[in-house]
């Protein structure tokens, strides 16, 4: 089992490189992204189930799809900004059934949202990208 450890992961915006600290947490033999929306955390490592497939977190289809749907994703969740974040976790691939697990450098889209009641209720991802949600200026 990993222990708790706290990834810096570097936000790529078009104005330039934040650096944010974003934790993670074992929850059994799950390893999770801690946000700001616990019921919504996206799973970075353990079973193949919660996580995404190799073939949707490579970082430029990430930046593809946030580029391409970011007006309708910030409408969805009622979002401030988003951004595309080094995810660098474990992601399935093949069939149902016989799906391997394998460590990548990947990506995800993180979503600034106003406040907590906003969170969604659970897991969540963006056309098939996994999404992390923190509350209105955490990555200032």
């Amino acid at each position: 089992m990993r222990a708790v450890a706290i990834a810096l992961l570097l936000l790529i915006t078009a104005c330039g490189t934040n650096e944010v600290e974003l934790e993670t947490y074992e929850l059994g033999d799950t390893t999770k992204i801690a946000t700001h929306c616990a019921v919504a955390d996206p799973v970075l490592a353990g079973s193949a189930e919660g996580l995404p497939s190799i073939a949707q977190t490579q970082p430029d289809r990430v930046a593809r799809v946030l580029a391409e749907t970011r007006a309708e994703l910030l409408a969805a969740y009622d979002g401030v900004d988003a951004r595309v974040a080094p995810r660098n976790g474990q992601v399935f691939s093949g069939p149902a059934g016989a799906a391997t697990v394998k460590e990548v450098e990947d990506s995800l889209i993180v979503v600034e949202i106003s406040g907590e009641a906003l969170c969604p209720t659970a897991p969540t991802f963006w056309n098939g990208v996994p999404v992390a949600f923190y509350r209105e200026g955490y990555l200032d």
